[in-house]
């Protein structure tokens, strides 16, 4: 989301609401002015409204933030004053609830504009990342050629991705690691002291049901950030 306010027609944006929600990703953007917008909504979408049809009672506008965010909205943008001078307090306060951002631009900022140029920038990022990916592939594919050890495999794509990297067997041994030096978390710090994966953060996993699908997939499985085991 952060990335998306820095779009030249969202630079006029005001964040009112749901702050904690600014890392979520904005996968498009998308225009709905109807009484019930839930069916249209898709996971990661920035919705923009002017607020035509936005709900008269409180006990409606409470339904439908939570609504939304429990779809996976991204963020709502409301363009002021024409119909809604701002979003009603009662909204504000259930999108801080749910973390769901919520937006005021100015009315005079054509919606058109707005999703032009954030698609063009998703697209350009998208297109940027799969050539980060095949830069990546490249080089691995190169030291794996090069008969590389694990440790120097680990020190290659450390090198790439500018992270630290280890590699553990399924039941979490270390089997090779790369320091970064910038300051790696209390999970990472814990492996290399151990060498294994602590089990706070097995036992984690498997409650999530990440190690079983970590171990059912042969190939990459993302990972959540997990605060509140240090991860």
């Amino acid at each position: 989301m952060q990335d998306a306010l820095a779009v030249e027609s969202l630079r006029q944006a005001t964040v009112v609401a749901g702050e904690r929600g600014l890392e979520h990703e904005v996968r498009w953007a998308h225009v709905i002015d109807m009484p019930d917008p839930v069916p249209w909504v898709r996971p990661g979408q920035l919705l923009l409204t002017t607020g035509f049809a936005w709900p008269k009672s409180a006990a409606d506008q409470r339904a439908q933030i939570a609504a939304l965010a429990k779809a996976g909205l991204a963020a709502m943008a409301l363009a002021v004053p024409r119909y809604l001078e701002h979003f009603p307090h009662v909204a504000k306060d259930e999108a801080d609830r749910h973390g769901l951002p919520l937006l005021e631009i100015p009315f005079e900022v054509p919606f058109a504009q707005i999703t032009e140029e954030l698609h063009r920038a998703i697209i350009a990022e998208q297109y940027r990342v799969i050539e980060r990916s095949e830069e990546i592939h490249r080089e691995l594919t190169l030291a794996a050629t090069r008969g590389s050890n694990l440790r120097e495999l680990a020190r290659t794509l450390g090198e790439l991705i500018w992270r630290s990297v280890t590699f553990e067997d399924p039941d979490g041994k270390l089997l090779a690691y790369y320091a970064s030096g910038d300051e790696d978390d209390a999970v990472r710090a814990e492996t290399l002291q151990k060498e294994r994966s602590p089990a706070s953060m097995i036992e984690a996993m498997e409650a999530k049901g990440l190690m079983a699908q970590i171990r059912s997939n042969s190939g990459p499985s993302r990972i959540e950030a997990m605060p509140e085991i240090g991860l």
